[in-house]
């Protein structure tokens, strides 16, 4: 496709860019018709580019008015056309912002640099050369300062999350919250690497939402060494392979025992506020290995605390059953004997053990008591899971923890469990910590509610025997 005449005017800062063509009255309407659909085509395919920096205006010169109307009609006609079979937006707005002007004026071409003599599309009758090709170089003009202050933007932007670790913070946490992760997995490549607890010293890092200390600020460096901006200016991790230096060691390190201090604060709290809680004393006793707690821990640790009260107060309410109808029991047995056999051989002591042998086990896992149902009893042969840890692994019956000094008889024929030692930090826990210990806490007892109970000793830790009398 090639016009008859291109121009380029110059006035002042404005570079107009123009395409002719020149109608004697030889040209029929059908082929003016065609020449503007390959106008269209050129004009979509963004071929101009390769001559103009923004789409010309199509100036039309014929010998009439009346074929001056049917040509400018007909260019209506196939740009409409050719828009709405359009693939896309972009393509749509480029043939709608096709400027065609057409003038009768071609015999005297003076007119047409200078007098009112033009039709416009879409713009009307009477405009000059510069109104009509004025428009096309403004909106390039505004198109090409809107640009610049994108670009400026988005170099401002980079400059601030390439200083602004807490930016790039919200943005992967944002992401991965849009996609409902359980986890915030973008630098797993890099993270594996390392050592396990350095791993999820970051991986806490990353998850927290309060504003970094200097300690995290420096340990965040190891995210912002592996970090690339992608086109739309989001941090993504890096590919690239980037040695784990001295420097990112020790801040890490540091990291981990400030996270270690904090964790251990929150959970010796909640241990002085609810110390029956066997997921509590698992989750101490990992801390007090050095490790911290895990992600779904941490990300889950109001929900946990929540399920070990309940199945705290059901092992409880399921234990208060079981002694009543213990006592029961016992009772029924010794009736079946004489007043001799009761008092030497079938005492209420050595029936409650016998009865206790068959219906309690001990979670070597959790450390905690408990009776089986009548449909675990009726099938021994069936999995039975701890009411606490849900455990099925590692129970044992009373005889067998007692061989193994995990319980101990008393005097008085009742069990006493003996538990682990509990690490002194976590005996001398506060109740309600200050700082950001304090405020995790207050959010957990929040949505534990104050209705969440404080377990109180249902003869768990010592279940009675009864005497020999």
């Amino acid at each position: 496709m090639v016009p008859d005449v291109s121009v380029v005017i110059r006035a002042g800062e404005a570079e107009y860019h123009g395409l002719v063509e020149v109608d004697l009255g030889t040209m029929s309407i059908p082929r003016a018709a065609r020449k503007f659909g390959l106008f269209a085509g050129w004009a979509s395919t963004g071929a101009f580019e390769a001559h103009h920096p923004y789409l010309p205006v199509i100036l039309f010169l014929t010998t009439s008015e009346r074929r001056a109307e049917s040509i400018l009609g007909k260019a209506e006609q196939r740009l409409s056309a050719q828009s709405h079979r359009a693939y896309s937006l972009a393509e749509v707005n480029l043939l709608d912002s096709l400027v065609v002007a057409v003038s009768d004026v071609v015999h005297r071409p003076e007119a047409a640099l200078a007098d009112p003599v033009w039709t416009a599309r879409r713009r009307g009758a009477g405009l000059r050369l510069a109104e009509v090709l004025h428009p096309a170089w403004e909106r390039w003009r505004q198109a090409l300062d809107a640009g610049r202050q994108r670009a400026e933007a988005r170099r401002a932007h980079r400059r601030r999350l390439a200083r602004d670790p807490e930016a790039q913070r919200r943005i992967l946490q944002a992401r991965w919250e849009y996609y409902k992760r359980d986890y915030i997995g973008e630098y797993l490549d890099h993270v594996m690497k390392l050592d396990p607890e350095d791993g999820e010293a970051l991986d806490a890092l990353i998850e927290e939402t309060a504003p970094m200390t200097e300690v995290e600020r420096r340990a965040y460096g190891f995210y912002l060494r592996r970090t690339r901006l992608n086109d739309d200016d989001e941090p993504r991790d890096s590919k690239e392979t980037v040695p784990f230096s001295e420097e990112e060691r020790e801040a890490i390190g540091a990291l981990h025992r400030v996270y270690l201090e904090r964790q251990r604060t929150i959970l010796a709290a909640l241990h002085l506020r609810y110390p029956r809680l066997p997921w509590l004393r698992t989750e101490i006793r990992h801390l007090d290995q050095g490790k911290l707690l895990s992600g779904w821990s941490r990300r889950h640790l109001a929900q946990n605390l929540k399920e070990a009260l309940r199945s705290r107060e059901a092992a409880d309410q399921r234990m208060t059953e079981y002694l009543l109808w213990r006592t029961a029991a016992i009772e029924q047995e010794r009736r079946r004997h004489g007043v001799t056999g009761r008092l030497v051989v079938h005492t209420r002591a050595r029936v409650g053990r016998a009865i206790d042998e068959e219906r309690l086990r001990l979670c070597v896992g959790c450390e905690e008591l408990f009776p089986l149902t009548e449909e675990q009893h009726a099938a021994p042969w069936q999995e039975t899971p701890c009411p606490h840890c849900r455990g099925a692994e590692g129970l044992l019956a009373s005889s067998e923890a007692q061989a193994r000094g995990l319980i101990v008889l008393e005097e008085d024929g009742s069990w006493r469990v003996r538990h682990a030692q509990i690490p002194g930090w976590a005996r001398r826990g506060q109740s309600t910590p200050g700082g950001y210990e304090g405020e995790v806490i207050l959010k957990l007892l929040e949505v534990v509610g104050d209705a969440a109970p404080r377990p109180t000793e249902v003869r768990g830790e010592r279940l009675a025997g009864g005497g020999d009398g």
